[in-house]
């Protein structure tokens, strides 16, 4: 009998560990959900603060190196965007200039034009070395 009574002090002990696990746990996530909301609050103070130095109002000077770092961030975003609109402007030039060589400028016989690119390929080629089209037979 001793045996059954160990083994339903056991039972209990760990039923109450597992009540206990459950229950910390439980505490756990409204900790965590209490650091969220926590976080959330302090990025609207910053977006308050940020507006607010935008606006021209000056704060201590820990806050205002701080949001002058954030200047400096944003001029480096603004210039690496205009570089990326410059390189998307010269491709699009690029691809805007469409090369079509003047036949009369070359042996007509030796050459033969992409219908779809434009591309100059060689005479008996049977497909576009530009674009993959299949040339049409001369």
């Amino acid at each position: 009998m001793a045996f059954f009574d160990s083994l339903g002090k056991i039972a209990k002990t760990a039923a109450d560990k597992t009540g206990d696990l459950v229950e910390t746990g439980r505490l756990s996530a409204k900790i965590s959900s209490q650091n969220s909301n926590i976080e959330k609050v302090k990025s609207k103070i910053g977006d308050y603060v940020w507006s607010q130095f935008e606006a021209g109002i000056q704060f201590d000077e820990q806050i205002n190196a701080l949001c002058a770092e954030i200047k400096g961030y944003t001029s480096i975003i603004d210039e690496t965007k205009a570089e990326i609109a410059a390189i998307k402007e010269k491709d699009e030039k690029a691809e805007s200039i469409e090369y079509r060589p003047e036949p009369s400028n070359m042996d007509e016989k030796s050459f033969v034009f992409c219908s779809e690119c434009g591309k100059q390929n060689n005479l008996g080629d049977k497909f576009c070395q530009g674009c993959g089209n299949k040339l049409q037979d001369s």
